[in-house]
């Protein structure tokens, strides 16, 4: 045989082989009363753990069983009680399932280049890669339900139409649900309740308050949540009003991951229109538990409870926004469209009503100098709701000047980690709008607006350099598994040595006690997919515009 013929050859031979040694799909737990049926026509008999169910097969629970099960590429099943599940295909390079009725709960690892994860209902066929996500299906093919907990789902949608038949590829990204019946369905970001019935442990033979134990949530958020929308010009209507103009997801989005210190956390996101030349948005940051893992600086706050943090960041313009957002790139290149005020507000709601620990920064359009100013402005304090926006309840920091060599820098850059340390020294100039009271010894001097930056994946851990350099994955796909996690304290200075500038500060010169008391930080976590999501949908209308070549 020719040497070129040989490679393909031995392609062909290693796959095959790859096939007829690829073990089946396998009980890997089970509890009641569980069946099986080795291939389409067989009869059904009692499985146990262990069994095999090869291509052609099924297995189905009674109304009293559960059952997990475990692919060779170390992705699981879990059915629950009174469901099916066929296996039409399975081999190295593609698992095909078809979810005959009931509720399943699948998760997938990243799968290789080629190869691909299905299930498939009544109604559509889910294709998923690093995915973990769940689906309940009536047995005809009526009402359906698909929450994506990690990853995204590409659902192909089909659907009775004046032609026949219909389909329509919808794309369920993390910490949203696509749900309805075999004519219409609906994409949404999932309630708390869906969460965390998702979420809860599947596994076979657990009571149920075993299956919601490891996430100890607390019902605070909703609460806090609702408090802080009145803060944000009623954001339920002003999302009402916006979706009147174009889709939902183009303003809001939402996503389920671990943080850096290893906690659940849900983030949810808004693109707010308060008025008609006037942006916001809103980032909120819930955990059902806060516990903190030692990093650069010190946390004297509270561990293990419940916890809401937030940012929200507002724009007014001098002219009136197009309401339709793709207008907007044409809109913004425009001279005569002028910012006339920012602010930032970083908050911690931890305590509710009673206080929140809020950093803010406040800025102002000066025609002079065509920007906006005012930006070496730092507010942070304990405030109530009512003081929100208010800049005057809080106390006010100018930066020093940044010529004193006193600026702290660290980064992992040298390890290829993607994290920071950084820290700004500011002097108190005023306390709840008056004048600072110089002879207070614990105010007197430098302050630090300290900050942990790190760029993380949806299982909290550091990314790295290469993660981004040596990748062939779709940057959509690798921006859906990355966040950004920004941990803030305003400490008191340890040593007023390097304020003359004679001495270059060092990360000791930050004391580990904070200069509010309490012992509060901000820890935000940042997702990307608002953006993507109107950035795709820029992309989308592109097509739509006519290029004049003469």
């Amino acid at each position: 045989m020719k040497a070129k013929y040989l490679t393909p050859f031995l392609s062909c031979v290693f796959f095959l082989l790859g096939s007829w040694a690829y073990a089946d799909l396998q009980i890997q737990q089970m509890a009641g009363t569980v069946e099986f049926r080795a291939q389409k026509d067989g009869a059904w008999q009692s499985a146990s753990r262990g069994t095999n169910i090869p291509s052609g097969g099924a297995v189905r629970t009674n109304s009293d069983g559960r059952v997990t099960l475990l692919f060779p590429n170390r992705s699981r099943i879990w059915l629950k009680e009174s469901s099916g599940l066929e296996v039409q295909e399975q081999n190295p390079l593609m698992n095909k399932l078809s979810l005959l009725w009931g509720s399943l709960k699948a998760k997938v690892p990243h799968l290789r280049r080629r190869e691909q994860f299905q299930v498939g209902t009544p109604i559509g066929v889910a294709a998923v890669r690093g995915t973990e996500f769940t689906i309940t299906s009536s047995e005809k093919g009526g009402d359906f339900k698909i929450h994506c907990l990690f990853g995204k789902v590409n659902f192909d949608f089909t659907f009775p139409s004046d032609k026949g038949t219909g389909s329509e590829t919808v794309v369920i990204p993390q910490g949203m649900g696509f749900q309805g019946d075999a004519h219409n369905g609906q994409l949404g970001l999932l309630d708390k309740t869906q969460e965390i019935e998702a979420l809860s442990n599947w596994d076979p033979g657990l009571t149920a308050g075993q299956r919601f134990e490891d996430l100890k949530d607390k019902e605070v958020a909703r609460q806090e949540v609702r408090q802080f929308a009145d803060r944000v010009d009623d954001a339920e209507e002003a999302v009402k009003d916006v979706l009147n103009r174009v889709k939902e997801e183009d303003f809001a989005a939402g996503r389920t991951l671990k943080d850096i210190h290893g906690n659940l956390v849900r983030v949810d996101q808004r693109l707010l229109r308060p008025d008609s030349s006037s942006l916001q948005f809103v980032n909120l940051v819930k955990r059902p538990v806060y516990d903190y893992t030692a990093h650069k600086f010190a946390y004297s706050g509270a561990q293990g409870g419940s916890r809401l943090d937030s940012l929200q960041a507002r724009v007014d313009f001098n002219r009136a926004l197009p309401e339709d957002i793709a207008d907007w790139p044409g809109f913004f290149e425009g001279e005569s469209v002028k910012p006339k005020s920012a602010e930032l507000i970083m908050a911690n709601h931890t305590s509710g009503a009673s206080g929140i620990f809020e950093v803010a920064y406040f800025s102002r359009y000066d025609a002079t100098s065509d920007r906006l100013v005012d930006d070496d402005k730092l507010y942070a304090g304990v405030v109530s709701f009512a003081d929100m926006r208010d800049k005057t309840k809080l106390a006010e920091f100018t930066k020093v000047p940044t010529d004193l060599r006193n600026s702290l820098e660290e980064s992992g850059k040298d390890s290829g980690q993607l994290f920071s340390y950084h820290a700004e020294p500011y002097l108190l100039t005023a306390l709840n709008g008056q004048a600072a009271n110089l002879t207070d010894a614990t105010l007197n001097g430098k302050h630090w607006f300290a900050q942990e930056n790190f760029l993380i994946n949806n299982d909290g851990q550091i990314r790295n350099i290469s993660d981004f350099t040596n990748t062939g994955e779709n940057p959509f796909d690798l921006l859906a598994d990355t966040a950004g996690e920004v941990n803030m304290f305003v400490k008191r200075d340890a040593s007023l040595g390097c304020a003359s500038g004679a001495i270059r500060c060092v990360f000791s010169d930050v004391s580990a006690t904070d200069t509010f008391t309490g012992g509060r930080n901000i820890d935000l976590v940042l997702i990307p997919d608002l953006g993507v999501a109107i950035v795709q949908r820029l992309l989308s209308t592109a097509q739509d515009i006519n290029f004049d070549h003469n």
